[in-house]
């Protein structure tokens, strides 16, 4: 479900309360997380106010509109405060006419709403959380239900274009020809590889398949006659996770050293002596993490930017400097296996905003820990972060049919 605003004005955030009623009221914080910021803001005057509200029936002593970015997302907050609680209600319930929480909610004598272009219940959930109108949970449980295609090699760079061409066939009957035209920049095949589901992940799949094959941390599963859309082999996952704040999990350990693939090339002298410069005085694992996390914070060395869902290749990213996920996570394992570190990557869905690429290194103990290097590290591997895909060795074709629903059971 996508919104805009009913009153169709621009936004600020510079929150005005009225000194009888600041107490009792819920306030934006004096920061925000790592990821939130604001980029617009504007206070109503008192002829905007008064006009406004008329419109909703009640009266209002504070308005302030805002322009927040949410981990890449755009999102546009009205920020409205009434002079007593039955001036709020009426102000809610005019705004809920329009769209009920988590669009439009109200804490004492503040409403707030949020909309926007493409802003759907994800965002908006996530908005609340991000900016203290609703308490961050601890844990989420999740459902997603995705179409995914039975890859086995892609042409990375082709394959957003694909997943965008697949999803449209319906509303576009053009977009076959798109589909026909990228079909040869794959090879399908009958089974899918998923991160193996722990304690709080369960898959479920329309075909079910025939066979599991543990592949340690992953799991391949295979299918015998799965359908097809314009010649793609698919399947249904039904999936449910139950996420929480990261530590590290516990895993056998290998003591070889990360081998260099196609994809990570550690073993190049350049990349081998970048790594090392880069971690200078760096001697535990977690020390030599924290460099390389810190040496691709966006706005540094590297930009955030590009088409989406690029994967270039750690040289051509490393030489034009800017990339998005998946390459800051190709750069972020390269260089960490470059000096010995154990790294890997993980995909799946960072919710409320589409998919993702992270990674995980090996501690000093052994155990492997998330770390998304697409923020530097900055954005902890939280609730937002549903991880169903992984590879220890760069190859992780993802082709969506049907783009992933994601919906919030649970919080705690």
């Amino acid at each position: 479900m996508k919104h805009t605003a009913p009153l169709g004005f621009l936004l600020g955030i510079a929150l005005l309360v009225s000194p009888a009623s600041a107490e009792k009221n819920w306030t934006l914080p004096s920061t925000f997380p790592a990821g939130t910021y604001i980029q617009e803001l504007r206070e109503v005057d008192a002829s905007g106010r008064r006009a406004i509200g008329a419109k909703l029936g009640g009266d209002i002593v504070a308005l302030t509109n805002a322009v927040f970015s949410v981990q890449g997302r755009r999102i546009q907050v009205n920020i409205l405060t009434a002079p007593d609680e039955e001036n709020a209600e009426a102000l809610y319930r005019a705004l809920s006419s329009f769209h009920t929480e988590p669009f439009c909610v109200q804490r004492d004598l503040v409403v707030v709403e949020f909309t926007g272009r493409g802003v759907d219940e994800a965002l908006a959930r996530k908005a609340s959380f991000e900016l203290g109108l609703v308490p961050k949970p601890s844990e989420v449980e999740y459902s997603l239900v995705a179409r995914i295609a039975l890859v086995d090699s892609l042409n990375y760079g082709k394959a957003q274009e694909l997943t965008e061409a697949l999803g449209s066939l319906e509303v576009d009957p053009s977009a076959r020809h798109t589909v026909a035209a990228l079909r040869n920049e794959l090879r399908c095949g009958r089974s899918l590889r998923l991160r193996k589901p722990d304690g709080g992940t369960t898959y479920r799949f329309d075909p079910s398949p025939i066979e599991i094959v543990d592949h340690g941390s992953v799991w391949e599963y295979r299918f015998r006659d799965p359908p097809q859309v314009e010649g793609i082999s698919f399947v249904r996952l039904r999936a449910q996770f139950r996420i929480g704040e990261r530590t590290s999990r516990a895993e056998e350990v290998s003591t070889a050293p990360p081998e260099p693939t196609p994809y990570w090339p550690s073993d190049d002298p350049e990349l081998r002596s970048l790594a090392a410069t880069i971690t200078s005085g760096a001697q535990d694992p977690e020390e030599k993490v924290a460099a390389l996390l810190q040496w691709l914070a966006p706005g540094g060395n590297l930009r955030y930017s590009g088409p989406i869902g690029s994967r270039w290749g750690v040289k051509r990213v490393l030489n034009q400097r800017f990339g998005r996920c998946w390459d800051f996570a190709d750069c972020f394992v390269t260089l960490a296996r470059a000096l010995g570190v154990p790294a890997r990557q993980v995909g799946g869905w960072l919710f409320g905003s589409g998919g993702h690429i992270w990674a995980e290194y090996q501690t000093t103990e052994g155990r492997w820990r998330e770390v998304d290097a697409t923020g530097g590290g900055i954005l902890p591997c939280g609730i937002y972060h549903i991880p169903y895909f992984e590879t220890d060795d760069g190859a992780m074709p993802i082709v969506y049919v049907e783009l992933p629903s994601v919906r919030i059971l649970s919080d705690d």
